[in-house]
């Protein structure tokens, strides 16, 4: 195995602050946990309580097993929370937002937690506690578990570049140019359920992540999740990237 899976889970303990989302709990549970069946290397990134059911979950993988305590509060961008829920309640943030309704137009936690994805992979990838040559992130709420190969090996070989593998729906990327493009519209161009690549692109993609969402989001009182924030970093740098054309389930086997 030349790869480590990066994930992480937060707020979803009794009263956490996924309940506000409506969740279902036992359902993000049971998904989690086919994750966890993956003959992988893990580093896994969630809160102190956590910590029972994933080693239950991972038995007989403790050794390809890192798990990091990590608090919501501790996240890289949770600082910027107040400032999200600010411009999240501003009139024109409001204004023809397509997804007001959703937790990426009303949670200051959802948007923080989807976008640190890419700070996390990259503290993943700096301290590469395996030593592998290539990271891949992977939601640990990854739809359907038929998406998964079944015998729960994968071996990543889009990953093979110093770049980062990413999927998109369609070739409309090509067509997008700046951030106006896609803010406030419907036509982001990727989706993030799993991406990955050398430690070096990792890096790359994390420092143009903070600079993109510090200056072309939150200076502009602009907030969104991760799809639109990733799709905003590609076109400041599409060199960068490598992508697949597919659907959010297809990663298994579009980077096989």
């Amino acid at each position: 195995m030349n790869f480590t899976f990066v994930t992480s889970l937060f707020g979803i303990e009794e009263g956490g602050w996924s309940e506000n989302l409506k969740i279902d709990r036992k359902e993000l549970l049971e998904t989690f946990a086919q994750l966890l069946q993956f003959n992988s290397r893990m580093t896994i990134f969630t809160e102190e309580a956590m910590k029972p059911f994933i080693m239950y979950h991972r038995q007989g993988k403790e050794n390809i097993t890192h798990v990091i305590g990590t608090k919501i509060t501790d996240l890289e961008y949770y600082p910027y929370y107040s400032r999200i829920k600010e411009i999240m309640g501003s009139r024109e943030f409001q204004k023809d937002f397509p997804y007001a309704d959703e937790p990426r137009g009303y949670s200051p936690e959802y948007d923080i937690i989807t976008n640190s994805k890419f700070s996390l992979l990259g503290k993943a990838a700096q301290e590469n506690y395996f030593h592998t040559p290539y990271l891949f992130w992977i939601d640990s709420i990854y739809p359907e578990e038929s998406h998964f190969p079944k015998t729960c090996s994968w071996m990543p070989l889009r990953g093979f570049q110093d770049k980062i593998s990413i999927i998109a729906p369609n070739s409309e990327v090509s067509s997008l140019t700046s951030v106006s493009d896609i803010y406030k519209h419907q036509n982001w161009a990727f989706t993030t359920g799993l991406l990955g690549g050398s430690a070096n692109a990792i890096q790359q993609m994390y420092t143009l992540h903070k600079q993109v969402l510090l200056t072309e989001f939150l200076d502009k009182n602009h907030v969104d999740d991760d799809t639109v924030l990733i799709t905003a970093t590609y076109l400041n740098n599409p060199e960068l990237f490598s992508i697949a054309i597919g659907t959010y389930g297809d990663a298994f086997k579009l980077f096989n």
